[in-house]
Formats: structure tokens, sequence, C-alpha cells
């Protein structure tokens, strides 16, 4: 039987390649993008503003750091997350309208992972777990695993 963290990381791995290959042929212009504004774009720092910005991220690879950077440099407000003994330690970072929320974890094997979040507490009652194209999700669907 195969892991939850490699079935998370497969899917990480699969949904990354996919839209590198969506995008690689929408700039060679072999296909219209039916995902235009889902597509990862390069952000200069300071421009993370909605939830999907940050999910373009998240899906176009990137590590926890330069996340972390990202969200600073754009306003986002940390707080502390309260981790148990598989999902370690971590931050929620909210929006600078209340809006939504990111949850940075980092797990005891040094592997971290991320939850975007409808609301400002970062998974607090009433608040939905989105996946990769804004939507609520499942607990599989939500858990995108950064690059080290």
């Amino acid at each position: 039987m195969i892991g939850y963290d490699k079935i998370m990381s497969l899917h990480q791995n699969l949904v990354i390649k996919v839209r590198s290959h969506l995008s690689h042929l929408v700039n060679k212009r072999a296909i219209a993008s039916p995902l235009k504004t889902q597509l990862p774009s390069p952000m200069p720092s300071g421009n993370i503003l909605t939830t999907t910005d940050i999910i373009n991220l998240i899906v176009g690879g990137i590590d926890k750091t330069t996340l972390e950077t990202e969200l600073t440099a754009s306003n986002w407000i940390s707080t502390p997350a309260r981790g148990g003994s598989k999902s370690g330690s971590g931050t929620i970072w909210t929006s600078p309208n209340n809006q939504s929320s990111v949850r940075i974890m980092t797990k005891p094997d040094g592997s971290s992972y991320a939850r975007v979040y409808n609301g400002p507490g970062g998974g607090a009652p009433g608040e939905q777990p989105l996946k990769t194209f804004g939507q609520p999700g499942t607990r599989v669907e939500t858990h995108f695993i950064l690059l080290p």
C-alpha cells in the first residue's frame, strides 16, 4: 500500500508537470489556454493579493522560504500555528484584507506543505481548504507539497 506522503508527492509532481506542459503549449500557440488565468506566472515581491496568486505560486513550484518571503513582502500577517506530531510546526499567514489564509507546516522530517483557506484563520471552524483551482477540496487535493 502506498502511504499518504507518497501519494501527495506524486500528485504534486503530476500537477506541476501538466501545468508546465500546458504552459509550454500555450506559449508556442499550439493550443488556446483554457486555464489562462490559472497558469503560474512570475510575480514580483509585494504583489500576492489573492488566494489564486498563492495557489499559482505553490502549484508552479516554490519552496517554503521563498513563499514566506513573498507573503511578507505583500504585507500578509504571520502567527504561529499549532501542529501535531505528524504535521510539525508551522505558521498561519493571513491576507491583509482578512479574506484568506495560508497554513505552512514543516514536518519533523524537514519537508513542508501548505494549505490555502477561504478565511483568515488557517483552518478555523467554518473555513474550507482550497484545491488547485480555488474550490474547496478533499484532504489529498488541498495539501500542497513545497519544494525542498
